[in-house]
This record gives structure tokens, sequence and C-alpha cells, in this order.
């Protein structure tokens, strides 16, 4: 049997790659683990179809392509953050320490006098 297959426009995947990550956002904000599995799915089938592209891609689509790779990276940070808080309440790690700005520098260690 001859596989049939479309080829979909690259605007087309790009905007649709654009709204699963919106989605993907919302589930990880919700830590809803379900959803953001089920995206993951929809995700590789939507890289399948990029990376099959072949051609020059337009100004708007590389501009476009940019703010994916934004929104992929902000995404992969909320789910480091979600892994590392969870991992903590189920008392595998500690959680995570965020520093804070003080108002004056910490200094250290003992100071060697070179003027002798």
């Amino acid at each position: 049997m001859l596989e049939v297959t479309t080829s979909r426009s690259i605007n087309v995947v790009l905007f649709e790659l654009a709204q699963v990550l919106n989605e993907e956002r919302a589930a990880l904000l919700a830590l809803d683990a379900t959803h953001i599995d089920a995206l993951n799915i929809r995700k590789l089938g939507l890289d399948t179809e990029l990376a099959a592209h072949t051609g020059d891609f337009s100004d708007s689509q590389k501009s476009c392509l940019q703010t994916l790779k934004q929104q992929l990276r902000n995404n992969l940070i909320l789910l480091v953050h979600a892994r590392d808080h969870i991992q903590a309440r189920l008392g595998f790690e500690e959680p995570p320490i965020v520093p804070r700005p003080s108002a004056k520098p910490v200094v250290g260690g003992s100071r060697l006098n070179l003027r002798g």
C-alpha cells in the first residue's frame, strides 16, 4: 500500500507549534502531567514536520522561529522549577536556594597585606 502524505504549509506548522507551546505553558503552571505528556507527543510530530521542511525560510518565518525558541526556553525553565519543587516535596532533594540581593557585599575569608 502506498502511503499518501500531504505536506502542510510551514506557516500552518509554525502557528500550530505556537498554540501547543501556549497550551504547554498553561499545563506546566497547573502541574497537569497528563496534558503535558499529550502535548509532548504533539510537539514531537510538529518537530518532525518542521525538520522535513526543505527550503529557505522567509524573514517573518525566521522571526516566528526565534519567538518559538524563546517560548521553548521559558517552558523548559518552568518544567525544571516544577520538577525541583516536586522532588523537594517528595523528599528526594532540598528545595532550590534562590539568592537574594543584599545591600552590602559579603566579603569572606582572610585578607593578605601585600604592601609589607
